[in-house]
């Protein structure tokens, strides 16, 4: 019987050492404010024919988006663009500054305070934003500089999901 245990406890032990795949993925995604890293998990997209640009805002595991209420909610890091395409899937492209994309980063956003340190990016400054699709995957890579003169880069592999904002 202590055999049986002691199999049971090594067999237990090792599984709760091993990352899981997904911990593995969120590893990888994230974005950095020059040195300073930020993980985040989740990506979604919408299209707003009116003003003829598509809005992606991929945001740490805190914030979570309500589709009934149309609007996000919880406490975390989020990077956001705006790409100058309304077709009605997000695409695979390449977007440069000035003016093949906009972004912002917001830093310790919480929906009931409604507070954020929203960052900018400069737009005169050459900056990179690249989208692949690979089945239904994305691999969401991007370099930019904000108007304080930090550096952003990051990436996102995974899902994005289409919403309203």
């Amino acid at each position: 019987m202590k055999n049986v245990f002691l199999l049971v406890f090594v067999c237990l032990f090792v599984m709760s050492c091993t990352k899981k795949d997904s911990d593995v993925n969120n590893s990888q995604n994230y974005f950095k404010v020059n040195a300073k890293k930020y993980v985040v998990d989740k990506a979604y997209y919408t299209i707003d024919s009116f003003s003829k640009y598509t809005e992606i805002a991929i945001v740490s595991s805190g914030i979570t988006y309500d589709a009934n209420l149309l609007e996000f909610k919880g406490t975390g890091n989020a990077i956001t663009f705006e790409i100058e395409d309304i077709t009605s899937v997000l695409k695979s492209g390449t977007y440069s500054t000035p003016d093949g994309f906009w972004s912002a980063v917001g830093l310790n956003y919480n929906s009931l305070t409604q507070f954020v340190n929203l960052y900018e990016i400069k737009e005169t400054v050459p900056g990179k934003l690249t989208i692949t699709k690979n089945n239904s995957n994305y691999n969401i890579q991007f370099e930019f500089t904000l108007e304080s003169g930090e550096i952003v880069t990051g990436q996102y592999i995974g899902t994005v999901k289409k919403e309203r904002f």
